[in-house]
This record gives structure tokens, sequence and C-alpha cells, in this order.
């Protein structure tokens, strides 16, 4: 597959409407492809973890790292309700777990409770400021509320903390794209694809 390079949008602003519309498509494609893989591979991971961490709850129901794992395998399993209920205990017993807060956050925005996913994000961060995971969350989250500004800066603030995030970097040229800032989006593009973002080859 051919990608535009950034040199390649200098044109006419009727080429620039065809180039980004092509453009568009082939972003969209290869996201639709990089998400629909790696969501088998973890509900494939998670299904086996209820059963497991449902047992360790039983076991030990005062600790936290139970209460987490079952809370973290009923999100991947879209079993929302159950996952924040698990993922609530976690923080009654450990307020400072590290990982609850960004999970938690998934599993509202997975709701659509969008305002709740921010204000989790934003606990994650406060707990963990190198929290990369909690950025790039935190601006899907802005992102799908319409505020790409404050999206693009935490996908940024993502990528400074690691700037092999493909990811991060994916949210950013889309988020780019919806501005409609080309040149920029092109280039993040380009380096999430060189990072590991998979295209499947055209028959």
């Amino acid at each position: 597959m051919k990608y535009l390079t950034s040199e390649s949008l200098h044109t006419t602003a009727g080429y620039n409407k065809i180039l980004l519309k092509i453009f568009e498509i082939t972003l969209c494609v290869a996201i639709v492809i990089w998400y629909s893989d790696y969501t088998y591979k973890r509900n494939n991971v998670w299904k086996d973890g209820v059963s497991i961490w449902s047992d360790a709850v039983n076991k030990s129901p005062s600790k936290a790292r139970p209460h987490f794992a079952l809370g973290t395998s009923y999100t991947e399993m879209g079993l929302y309700d159950k996952g924040i209920s698990e993922l609530k205990e976690v923080i009654g017993i450990n307020p400072d777990y590290t990982l609850v807060y960004n999970n938690l956050g998934i599993a509202y925005a997975e709701k659509g409770m969008l305002d709740e996913a921010i204000a989790e994000y934003k606990k994650a961060i406060d707990v963990d400021p190198h929290d990369a995971d909690a950025y790039n969350n935190l601006g899907i989250a802005y992102a799908e509320k319409g505020m790409l500004d404050e999206a693009i800066a935490e996908y940024k603030n993502a990528i400074a903390l690691n700037p092999d995030f493909a990811i991060a970097r994916s949210n950013l040229s889309i988020t780019y794209n919806k501005k409609k800032m080309i040149k920029e989006s092109v280039s993040e593009y380009k380096k999430a694809l060189k990072l590991g973002l998979r295209v499947r080859p055209s028959s």
C-alpha cells in the first residue's frame, strides 16, 4: 500500500480535497484492522481470567490484586458494570493502587460516561504522572467529547513519556486529521506505521 507524503499535499485546493478523502479512507481502514486484531487477542486472554480471579476474590476478599484482576477481566469482556464494581472495591482497599484508576476510566468510557472516565484518568495521572496509557486514554475521552485541542495535548504528553507509543501517535494523527492539519496528521500516521501499526496488504 502506498502512503501520501507530506510534500504531496502542497498542491491546489481541489487536489487537497481529493488527497484528504483518500487519506481518511486509508487511515480508517488501517485503524479498524489494527483494533479488530487487538480486541480479539485480548478477549481470548481475559475470558479465562474471570473464573480464576473470581476464585481468588472468594479466597482473599480483602486483597486488592484479585479484585483488580477480576474487574479488569470483566471490563475486557464487556461486562462494564461488574468491572466497575470490582475496581471500586480495589480503591476501597488501597486508594494508592496505581493501575486501578486508568482501568476504571476505561470501563466508564466504554459505557459512554466520558466525564466520569476523564475524572478517573486524571486521578491515574495524579497517582502516577509517568503513566503514558492514562494520558493517551484521557486524550481519547477528550476527542470523543469534541475537545480536540485538549486531546492533542494529552496525546503529546503520552508520546513525550513513550516516544514509541504507536497507538498514541495514531490517535494524534486522527485528531490532527479532524482539525484539517493534514501535514501533521500524515507525519504522525507514518511514525505510527513504523512503530508497528499494522495494515493488512490489499489483495
